[in-house]
């Protein structure tokens, strides 16, 4: 019998991210409105650039916002662990034998996070969405590790990591 760890997404947590991006939402609108009184004091061009910003601040929430609703509505999995390997959201199956650390880490604050890193990131670039084959230049460049993070699941971190670093051994 094969043995699987399905990992799911803590609900209650992204409703919560949902209500902040909305929130954040609601006070980029208003400056929009508050810079859009002040183009006689200000300038045209000046406003206009101000306003350029906040509506590409705006799009960033809205793209959280909706990402956060779908993933709120259809009830994806952040990843799935199993004997051959983990497929996580976004970045695809990717088999034990290409992990090099699996483990937890606090970056900035609290929150506890998981991190993945591979011993080839050039091989996930084919399986990997496009958001994710953006950031994969970056993350070399910049030799940043971990190069997979999983955070704001429904189940205790260090369950995800002990099965990992079991079938990570074999």
């Amino acid at each position: 019998m094969s043995e699987q760890l399905i990992v799911p997404f803590d609900k209650p947590r992204l409703k919560s991210g949902i209500i902040v991006c909305l929130v954040m939402l609601c006070v980029y609108l208003g400056f929009y409105i508050l810079v859009e009184n002040l183009k006689p004091t200000l300038g045209y061009l000046l406003v206009g650039v101000i306003q350029a910003i906040i509506a590409l601040v705006s799009l960033f929430f809205l793209l959280i916002t909706c990402y956060s609703l779908h993933l709120l509505i259809v009830g994806r999995k952040v990843a799935e662990l199993n004997e051959k390997g983990i497929w996580v959201n976004g970045y695809g199956f990717i088999p034990w034998n290409e992990i090099d650390e699996f483990y937890t880490y606090y970056p900035k604050g609290p929150v506890e996070i998981i991190g993945i890193c591979v011993k080839d990131l050039s091989k996930l670039s084919n399986q990997v969405s496009f958001f994710v084959r953006v950031g994969i230049p970056v993350a070399k460049f910049f030799k940043r590790r971990p190069h997979i993070t999983i955070s704001s699941i429904a189940i205790d971190n260090q369950v995800v990591v002990d099965f990992a670093k079991r079938h990570m051994k074999r």
